[in-house]
């Protein structure tokens, strides 16, 4: 491929992708109405997660990162400009999804912006509250010594 040619298909490629995450915002728009209305349950579901593996053929995990993502947004509505920009993904929502708070979720995107998997997951560490045992630094208890045996000979 020419220089040129390799130019197109990025700008295409980019294009491309971000029709992706439009299309996936205003998914999960469309499915937090079925879930509100409970539309499923006309569709013999019991839930919007069984609609989209039973209906739509979604993989388990893939539903389940669609209906987390769709509860999220519910909560979090600035959610939807960084899913629809891919400064957050599926997969960093559904780790760092269940640390987020009014208070700390402008944060949670900022921090979270453009991560790895693997760094998602280290950032979630790092806001994970660590709480001391209640009644402090605990001693192990002693161990008893251990009895000799005589050796039979």
């Amino acid at each position: 491929m020419r220089f040129d040619q390799i130019r197109a298909l990025d700008a295409e490629l980019k294009s491309l992708a971000a029709d992706e995450r439009s299309g996936l915002v205003h998914f999960l728009r469309r499915l937090d109405l079925l879930d509100r209305e409970r539309a499923y349950a006309e569709l013999a579901c019991r839930s919007a997660f069984e609609y989209l593996v039973k209906e739509l053929h979604l993989a388990e995990g893939t539903a389940w990162r669609r209906v987390n993502a769709m509860q999220l947004l519910r909560t979090f509505p600035q959610l939807e400009a960084a899913l629809a920009d891919g400064r957050l993904n599926l997969t960093t929502l559904g780790i760092l999804g269940k640390l987020m708070t009014p208070e700390n979720v402008e944060e949670v995107i900022r921090r979270g912006t453009h991560l790895t998997k693997r760094q998602a997951e280290e950032l979630a560490v790092s806001l994970q509250p660590r709480r001391a045992p209640a009644d402090g630094l605990r001693r192990l208890p002693e161990r008893a010594p251990e009895r000799a045996v005589p050796l039979l000979t």
